[in-house]
């Protein structure tokens, strides 16, 4: 096989560097076709059989990139589908080069990595083996250690704490930080601080990141924007608000009021107790009042923020494709049951939507056949190309380091715009006010949590 596709002049860079290491960790910005690297890099290597493991959504990406390597379909195949189409499919391969499946497979074929005698593997989006007390976690730092080259690809390796790349690299290189487990590699970098929350030793800051930055290699959309000769990608957000009615309004600050005295009680229930009751408030800011914090049971009890959303679309931008992003499916399932009131057209992406049909919505929206694209923000982060989009609306805020951006970028074609157009719909007064106005500042946990209480309490 022929490496048939030529790299471009930032491909080549990270090219450089997966010669230089025995296993790449490939964190590059989205866009930046980290497969196409990959699968260079892989053929380069001449090391087969490979086992690419995947998220479900972007295995169809995965295979068109192998196509345009112009890897005959002989050299390689996806395993997805049922068990039984499964286990049918892997009888079959034990000749390719190339297995692509999902990153769950050991949970339905477990005998995949003893079938074959794998020399590479590639785990993508690795950011799933983070929490080192989940069972992916377990298998892929378990099971993989004798396979002579491995690979860790994702855009954003730390997502919410520099302890989420500790079991991502003990997957790829034990030796990067050589601690026998997490505990130790955990007390050695942080102590606990406020909140129970445990913060980086500011003497260990300098030895961490020179680990990570000279075994890693790293793409920022900045250093891809450059690459093509333009400037760094803008940004122009705008903001459409509304204000609660006195009845939604009492029920807000009996929330807040709530999650004031959890502050105060937090030793005692912890801090996912908090979180729970910010989320609380978040869904009034959408119209729903929990009514059973067990069984999730919601009620919608105010329709402003439909309503903003319906008159922003029909009379500020009736002509424009959109991608509406949420974080509930409560508001998921509003927002379909008013588009299919005025007849419009659009599609829906949740987890629960299959891999095939999340392919054919994206490709409809992206050629025009759908002007609307309904999506759970965490849903598509991975291989997801909503590029054609004139603006990306934020039903609700996203939280978290790594979702924010990962969502509003899937609207955006960085080789092509300038400037991508994001719009927020906030209730004025809210919590939801308080995270748009954090938008773009760089502060850590501990200050936006500071910043939070100080606007809840005043």
């Amino acid at each position: 096989m022929k490496i048939c596709l030529k790299l471009q002049k930032l491909q080549r860079k990270a090219f450089y560097y997966c010669q230089e290491v025995d296993h790449p960790a490939l964190f590059l910005t989205m866009r930046a076709r980290k497969t196409v690297l990959t699968l260079t890099d892989l053929l380069y290597q001449n090391l087969f059989p490979v086992l690419i493991c995947a998220p479900l959504s972007t295995l169809t990406g995965w295979e068109e990139d192998l196509e345009r390597l112009d890897i005959p379909k002989s050299e390689y195949e996806v395993i997805s589908g049922t068990k039984r189409q499964k286990k049918k499919l892997i009888d079959i391969s034990k000749a390719k080069s190339f297995l692509i499946t999902n990153k769950e497979f050991y949970i339905s074929i477990p005998e995949l990595i003893h079938t074959f005698k794998f020399k590479s593997v590639v785990l993508d989006e690795s950011t799933c083996i983070k929490n080192y007390r989940a069972a992916i976690t377990e298998f892929y730092t378990t099971q993989f250690a004798t396979i002579k080259r491995r690979y860790i690809l994702t855009g954003t390796p730390i997502t919410s704490h520099e302890m989420d790349i500790y079991c991502q690299l003990k997957f790829l290189d034990p030796t990067i930080f050589p601690e026998k487990n997490f505990w130790i590699f955990k007390t050695k970098y942080f102590y606990q601080s406020w909140i129970n929350k445990w913060e980086m030793y500011s003497n260990k800051k300098a030895e961490f990141y020179h680990k990570l930055n000279s075994k890693c290699c790293f793409v920022t959309l900045s250093d891809l924007r450059k690459s093509i000769g333009k400037e760094d990608l803008k940004t122009e957000r705008t903001v459409r608000t509304f204000q609660f009615s006195k009845r939604i309004q009492k029920m807000y600050d009996t929330l807040k009021n709530d999650f004031i005295v959890s502050l105060d009680e937090e030793n005692l229930f912890g801090f996912q107790n908090i979180l729970q009751k910010l989320i609380y408030m978040r869904k009034l800011c959408s119209g729903y009042l929990t009514l059973n914090p067990e069984t999730k049971e919601t009620k919608l009890v105010d329709l402003s923020k439909f309503k903003l959303l319906m008159d922003t679309l029909e009379t500020e931008i009736p002509d424009y494709k959109c991608i509406i992003l949420c974080n509930f499916y409560d508001e998921i399932n509003e927002i379909e049951k008013l588009f299919k009131q005025k007849r419009k057209s659009f599609s829906i992406i949740t987890g629960k939507t299959k891999s095939q049909a999340r392919g054919d919505y994206c490709k409809a929206f992206q050629e025009g056949s759908i002007q609307y694209i309904i999506v759970n923000a965490e849903c598509i982060k991975f291989g997801t190309t909503l590029s054609n989009a004139d603006m990306t609306i934020e039903f609700s805020s996203i939280m978290g380091r790594e979702a924010p951006e990962q969502a509003e970028m899937r609207g955006t074609d960085v080789y092509r715009d300038d400037t991508r157009h994001i719009m927020h719909l906030v209730a004025r007064g809210s919590i939801e006010e308080y995270f748009y106005k954090k938008i773009g500042k760089q502060e850590d946990r501990k200050q936006l949590i500071e910043g939070l209480i100080k606007h809840l309490k005043d």
